[in-house]
């Protein structure tokens, strides 16, 4: 009876580590922090609404200098979470005050209604054998085309893997004075339950009429977690 017993605890012992840290998936997009003057980046921070309790990254987008344009992952707040040598909890106690600190000194950027158009074409297409969720039979190579408004505007090229041939525009974000618009990409990256979605950040020149127009145009509120599909 005794020995039984030790077996049943080890079985249990060995499957409770992956029961608790399995996750339910989840959407996972950018929320707009803010404008550092004095960086010429427009921060932005992916939130991992999956139930691990991932730390959201931290990502910027240059809108001044020689990278304006470019969308760069901050990965230097990351390397001592991953060094054994470290603490781990008193590493994150320390990320979260490095962002608190962050959004502090940030200015708010200013988002419309988009002005930049999308264009998608599908590369590739792959069949998906999902028992879980059938619903979900295929999987999609996407080539988003992000462009300027206005004739002649220029055009940024991105490409995702997603579980729809759709994307969406969930904010256009601009800085007063500046070429560039940030815009923020939705697609499907998740194929469970009823698809959950992330975000890409695309740097898109703009042109002096495009500009005006950014300035002539009306903010309107973003909100990360607004969306009708959860």
């Amino acid at each position: 009876m005794a020995r039984s017993l030790i077996i049943v605890v080890a079985l249990l012992a060995c499957l409770w580590p992956t029961t608790a840290a399995a996750t339910t998936g989840g959407n996972e997009p950018l929320e707009v922090l803010g404008y550092a003057p004095g960086d010429g980046k427009v921060y932005l921070l992916r939130q991992i609404d999956d139930g691990s309790e991932a730390l959201p990254m931290l990502y910027f987008a240059a809108v001044d200098g020689p990278h304006a344009g470019r969308v760069f992952e901050v990965a230097s707040w990351y390397r001592e979470l991953d060094d054994p040598d470290v603490d781990h909890d008193a590493a994150v106690e320390r990320f979260w005050a490095k962002l608190a600190r962050l959004r502090k000194r940030l200015r708010p950027v200013k988002t419309i209604e988009p002005l930049c158009t999308t264009k998608v074409v599908v590369t590739k297409t792959t069949p998906v054998d999902d028992p879980w969720d059938p619903a979900w039979d295929t999987r999609y190579e996407l080539d988003i085309a992000v462009t300027a408004p206005g004739r002649g505007g220029k055009t940024v090229h991105r490409t995702v893997t997603a579980y729809s041939p759709t994307v969406d525009i969930a904010a256009e974000i601009r800085v007063p004075g500046k070429a560039i618009a940030v815009v923020l990409v939705r697609y499907f990256s998740m194929p469970y339950e009823h698809g959950y979605h992330s975000d890409i950040a695309v740097g898109i020149p703009l042109g002096p009429r495009a500009i005006r127009r950014g300035v002539a145009a009306p903010a309107v509120p973003y909100h990360p977690y607004s969306t009708d599909d959860g």
